[in-house]
């Protein structure tokens, strides 16, 4: 339908330009003007969609600027309405205070029914801004995952590539990844029976959080390729096994990578984050120290050993390996973040203060380094400061255990019993369907 209302517009535009060439005397053969018009019309959408033309990658970053955008918009307004709030209540309390004769009770009852009212306000406002950030937060990793496939494409051999290849490929880039998925059909495919056609579409399943789909797509892509070429697919669907929390299965994939390629540093890394997960210190170390030798130049590597050194009270060893991870990667905000942690355990609050407010500027999105300060003003004995913190944490992080039960530790220590209750609560219903970060 929009190809036809286009397509009738496009002539009618020409007859217009026709028209006019004749009857201004430009050109007095018709022929000669309906073939000038056609070739100014063509012109001018060639120019318009040149510059109009934004790959995936801008589009990503465009969408996740205006929720960024609407995100402060809405945090300003809650920090106005958050002052008023406390204005009133503190109004409230000397009206009430000077209230001897009840001659302020009707004033009394309109500033409560204002104050709730703002308070319902507020609320929204919060339930707005945690939407909003777990829209820009999926929305970042869609982003990333783009990166990834258009990082891998740019190193592939494109005078090999099949036509197949490139026009799914030139969709993606434009952002159609479902007209994308539709070219790269199974009848296609089979057709060119091509490995990098199946890898390639098992990224956009990704991208589109089909993860069952996708590792469908890394089996048939490794059933096609000689397994000398396949650690990456393996490592790839053990990701894809780890987003489905089937830690069985992407263990399995990770090994299959590693008997593959033995100096590929990757699977190390995950399968040390899998088993940091579980508890399971020992072999966590062991494969990062693998991971190390094999991918000395990858900051994920040692930021991940000190995770676990950190957790051993290791404190000296894991400082070593987060200023390891800095070095390779200054911007790694996860290393900056585990510096404070060591930095609080060991009772260093102001250099504890300093590397969670570094994190947070490399990454302000990121809740880790907010639960982190919260835990060090619960160490100081400043609990209200700790549940600003932990609140802080969850409106980045909905889905985050941690600050749950940490508040409820807070909130048990200034005895309010009821409320820290709803946080443990919580954190077990999160518990129970939690996934984990790969990083």
């Amino acid at each position: 339908m929009k190809k036809n209302k286009k397509s009738v517009i496009i002539i009618i535009i020409v007859a217009i330009l026709t028209f006019w060439f004749v009857r201004c005397k430009i050109y007095e053969n018709i022929i000669v003007s309906i073939v000038v018009s056609i070739g100014t019309i063509a012109g001018i959408i060639t120019i318009y969609e040149f510059l109009n033309k934004k790959d995936i990658v801008a589009k990503k970053e465009k969408e996740i600027a205006e929720k960024e955008r609407q995100i402060k918009h809405l945090e300003e307004l809650r920090t106005y309405d958050k002052e008023t709030i406390n204005r009133q209540k503190e109004e409230l309390k000397s009206l009430e205070f000077r209230n001897i004769n009840n001659e302020n009770d009707k004033q009394i009852k309109e500033l409560k029914a204002k104050i709730k009212q703002k308070e319902k306000e507020y609320d929204i406002q919060n339930a707005q801004i945690a939407k909003l950030r777990n829209e820009n937060d999926e929305l970042k990793k869609e982003l990333e995952k783009i990166k990834e496939v258009k990082k891998q494409n740019e190193k592939k051999d494109t005078k090999k590539q099949s036509s197949l290849y490139k026009k799914a490929y030139n969709l993606f880039l434009k952002g159609n990844i479902d007209k994308a998925l539709d070219v790269l059909n199974i009848e296609n495919l089979e057709s060119y029976n091509d490995a990098d056609l199946w890898f390639f579409k098992a990224k956009l399943y990704e991208i589109k959080k089909n993860f069952n789909k996708a590792i469908e797509c890394y089996e048939k892509a490794i059933e096609l390729k000689p397994d000398s070429d396949c650690a990456v697919a393996y490592n790839d669907m053990g990701n894809a096994y780890v987003d489905l929390d089937n830690y069985d299965k992407a263990i399995e994939c990770y090994d299959k990578a590693i008997e593959l390629d033995p100096d590929f540093a990757f699977p190390y890394i995950c399968m040390g984050n899998i088993y940091v997960e579980l508890d399971n210190y020992d072999k966590a170390i062991k494969y990062y120290e693998r991971a190390i030798k094999f991918g000395a130049n990858y900051a994920m590597s040692y930021n991940g050993m000190g995770n676990v050194l950190e957790k051993l009270g290791k404190y000296d060893k894991a400082i070593e390996c987060y200023e390891k991870a800095i070095e390779l990667d200054p911007d790694f905000a996860f290393s900056y973040n585990g510096m404070g942690n060591v930095y609080n355990a060991k009772g260093s609050y102001d250099d504890a203060i300093d590397y969670y407010k570094k994190a947070i500027e490399l990454n302000p999105d990121s809740a880790y380094p907010h639960n982190g300060m919260g835990c060090m003003y619960s160490n100081l004995g400043n609990y209200d400061k700790a549940i600003e913190c932990y609140e802080k944490a969850i409106e980045l992080k909905p889905k985050y255990v941690l600050p749950y039960r940490n508040m409820g530790i807070a909130y048990q220590k200034l005895g309010k019993d009821w409320e820290a209750n709803a946080c443990f609560n919580k954190a077990n219903i999160i518990k129970q369907g939690s996934s984990f970060t790969k990083y």
